[in-house]
This record gives structure tokens, sequence and C-alpha cells, in this order.
């Protein structure tokens, strides 16, 4: 089980700019091979998230997302470090009209094991 908090903002057509808090929870599966762990993810989360652009006055929402993802980590005692490759699947709202909003994002991790 994984838990992350983090930030992201992305972009788009008409001046589109997205800001987006997520608080995601994740079921794994890691196959630690020594001090190197490959792994498979997915779950989803609460993303508070703003809108700005050109068509549509300011929004915030606080919307569902989900995500797939894998990566690897690097494990030195209980500290590791690794990469994760991560598609999330998310629809913002606003008082128009929702917002489709997916895509890939790469990620630094560091993290301590329990």
């Amino acid at each position: 089980m994984q838990t992350d908090l983090g930030y992201f903002e992305t972009s788009g057509d008409h001046n589109l700019k997205v800001a987006s808090i997520p608080l995601a929870f994740s079921l794994k599966l890691a196959v630690p091979i020594a001090f190197v762990e490959p792994y498979l993810l997915g779950g989803g989360g609460v993303y508070f998230t703003k809108l700005k652009g050109d068509e549509f006055s300011d929004a915030s929402s606080t919307d569902f997302g989900a995500h797939a993802a894998g990566g690897v980590n690097f494990i030195f005692a209980n500290f590791q470090v690794g990469a994760e490759a991560r598609y999330l699947w998310i629809t913002a709202s606003n008082d128009i009209e929702d917002i489709s909003i997916e895509g890939f994002q790469l990620m630094g991790t560091c993290g301590m094991r329990f």
C-alpha cells in the first residue's frame, strides 16, 4: 500500500492552466531483488484542482482521479530512492463544463520503509 501527497501544474489550449494537489492511495505489487525493487501500482485519489482559462472564469473543484504506474526503488536499509512513470485520469469541473485531464507524470521518489 502507498499514499501520495503532491502538487502538479499543466497547461492546454486557450490559455488553460491547471494546478492540482493530489491525495492518492495505491495498491503496489513489488518484487524486491537484493537492493533493487521494481514495481507496478494502481489506485485513485482526491484532487484539489484550480482551473484558469480564456473560455471560463477561474474555478476550483475537488475531483476523483485514477492512476496506474510502474517504477523502481533502490533500497538502502530503511531509506529508498527511485523513479516512477505514472498515467493519470481526472475529470475536473467548473461552472460551465467538465474538463478531462490525463497524461503521464515522471517522478523522482524518496521515502522511508517500515
